[in-house]
């Protein structure tokens, strides 16, 4: 299948192919010569776009992807099977997720403005389970957050907003270390 718009793209775990997610809700698997090797099923897709596309950085063959139907779904990558959903609790479009550093939790924020982990390493093919915290107070920014990356030790997330601001993110006290506005 031709895809839509394409909103994401990531390495396979050897590198030796590439995952893309688009609006119509789809994963696809390409070799490097960017020739479809394999399409994820019409009844394991998002119902909305796809935004985000990221790997885990502690189970090689899996990675993780989420967009406007508010949900993360984890697919092994070589067959892209999905592996389990998780409805983090979000009220609008995830616009990122990003893995803690042992691959256990997800971070997700999006149009909601809010920032949410829930646990990535449940078994179950369908974890319904409510969100693990809310990070920050219950609007972490003021507008949409468009990305979301750990530090090295897995002690601060750092995030970026609509309206230029960054935020840095102490993971232990929950608390807003540092924050930047930029404006034109």
């Amino acid at each position: 299948s031709v895809p839509s718009t394409i909103k994401s793209v990531i390495f396979t775990s050897d590198y030796s192919n590439i995952l893309t997610g688009s609006h119509d809700g789809l994963v696809r698997l390409y070799n490097r010569k960017l020739e479809l090797s394999l399409c994820s099923k019409e009844y394991d897709k998002h119902y909305d776009w796809i935004r985000i596309l990221k790997n885990n950085p502690k189970k090689l063959e899996e990675f993780a992807s989420a967009g406007d139907d508010k949900t993360i779904l984890f697919y092994n990558e070589k067959t892209l099977d999905k592996l389990r959903v998780i409805i983090p609790g979000h009220s609008a479009y995830i616009f990122t997720i990003c893995f803690s550093n042992d691959g256990n939790l997800i971070f997700s924020s999006g149009n909601d403005c809010k920032l949410i982990v829930n646990k990535a390493n449940e078994e179950k093919p369908d974890d319904y389970s409510p969100a693990v915290k809310v990070l920050g107070n219950p609007q972490f920014n003021s507008s949409d957050v468009y990305s979301v990356d750990i530090d090295a030790d897995g002690n601060s997330l750092v995030s970026c907003s609509y309206y230029g601001s960054i935020k840095f993110l102490n993971l232990s006290n929950d608390e807003t270390k540092q924050e930047f506005k930029f404006t034109s």
